[in-house]
């Protein structure tokens, strides 16, 4: 039975060779008897399913057995009996049951799920390689517009590093004569005095071999140049002061620092120099200035002359701090004004003595006492004038320059 329904026009159990069951048929029922009359209550059975029961399974006196939601396969089903005294029968009962899948359980659904599982992973493989494509190729633009805008910035960098730089040099470039001016002095040579002492007190210490190193600071004025400007005006002036820095340049070393100062006042820093050094430079820039013919734009030309008044840094070698380098720009200034009171187209310089040591307050002595400093040996005047008056007292900078 199915479903508890008799199956019918199937005819005896005993003739049937195979019982087929659909996939809907969840419940089948097996009744069956004894051919044994004697005492048919007391005939004992024993079943066994192949494919679903391992062992026989004993039901006593009940001939009927029942089986619900077997799985889809082969089976065989076997019955055998016992009447009352217990003898079993020598033959039993087999029947092949066959239970249909269901459709989805099918090798055909199996290979639809296949398919599908198949072409699900080959749609997700596509989409997510499409999806790396896209971000591979949003990734390699993005990294062209920040390379572009990297160079774009590296460009404005450059150009704004440019700008800064010729800004920089622009203000620390005389805008007349393209020379430095006096704000490079305050930015270039507190470095060179730096090292300047630095290598006197590796001297000391037995570091350094080399024994001069002074920097010698020449300030340099035009003689009677307002004449120039008054006579021939103040174009003809500029020109005379272009020349003047070309004749400069042709006497220095490349080393050297040649500055305007101001007006027709100049500046040179001598590296690596020393007094007897600072002499003859001081006197091939007399000569030069005094040599050349500047040629004016109208055609006249003119000739002047300089004065020039050096001192050198350190002023006592030994010791380096003893005057700064602001101090020795102030003598030097003072040296130039002695020149001009001297005889003009000339040189003037302050030098220490092997006794300018002692003296306790050497820069005050210098600025109040050059005379005395002098007769006492303690301060040289080395000058190529013919005719030196007394020493004025030392000049603070003045007229816009540096004060001490």
């Amino acid at each position: 039975m199915k479903l508890n329904q008799p199956i019918e026009g199937r005819g005896p159990i005993g003739l049937l060779e195979s019982l087929d069951l659909g996939y809907r048929d969840d419940m089948i029922t097996f009744e069956f008897a004894a051919l044994d009359f004697t005492a048919p209550k007391e005939n004992t059975y024993q079943y066994k399913l192949e494919g679903f029961n391992t062992d026989w399974v004993n039901i006593g006196r009940h001939h009927r057995v029942s089986f619900t939601n077997l799985d889809a396969g082969d089976y065989v089903f076997r019955v055998k009996a016992a009447n009352a005294d217990g003898v079993e029968s020598t033959a039993s009962i087999e029947l092949p049951v066959s239970v249909d899948p269901a459709p989805w359980e099918t090798w055909w659904a199996y290979t639809g799920y296949a398919m599908v599982l198949l072409l699900t992973a080959a749609g997700i493989w596509r989409a997510q390689r499409k999806r790396l494509e896209m971000e591979a190729n949003y990734s390699s633009h993005l990294k062209r517009e920040v390379d572009e805008q990297t160079r774009v910035l590296a460009d404005k960098n450059a150009r704004l590093e440019d700008m800064n730089n010729m800004l920089l040099e622009a203000s620390l470039t005389d805008s007349l004569t393209g020379l430095r001016n006096r704000r490079f002095l305050f930015e270039q040579v507190t470095k060179d005095i730096a090292m300047v002492r630095r290598r006197y007190l590796n001297l000391q210490e037995g570091v350094e071999n080399i024994k001069i190193f002074d920097l010698a600071f020449m300030m340099i004025d035009l003689d009677h140049f307002k004449a120039i400007n008054d006579s021939c005006g103040h174009l003809a002036g500029d020109q005379v002061l272009l020349e003047i820095r070309d004749v400069f340049l042709n006497v220095v070393r490349d080393s050297d620092i040649v500055i305007r100062w101001g007006g027709d006042e100049f500046l040179i820093i001598a590296r690596d120099s020393d007094p007897e050094k600072a002499k003859t430079l001081a006197d091939r820039i007399r000569s030069a200035v005094a040599d050349a013919v500047f040629s004016l734009p109208d055609g006249q030309v003119v000739r002047t002359t300089c004065s020039i008044g050096f001192a050198c840094y350190p002023f006592i070698r030994s010791h380096p701090d003893r005057i700064t380098w602001e101090q020795i720009l102030t003598l030097a200034d003072s040296a130039l004004y002695e020149a001009k009171k001297a005889e003009r187209n000339s040189w003037f310089g302050y030098l220490a003595t092997d006794t300018s040591v002692e003296v306790p307050d050497l820069y005050s002595a210098l600025r109040d006492q050059p005379n005395e400093l002098v007769a006492q040996g303690r301060l040289q005047i080395k000058s190529s004038a013919q005719h030196r008056p007394p020493i004025d007292s030392v000049r603070p900078i003045s007229n816009g320059r540096t004060p001490v």
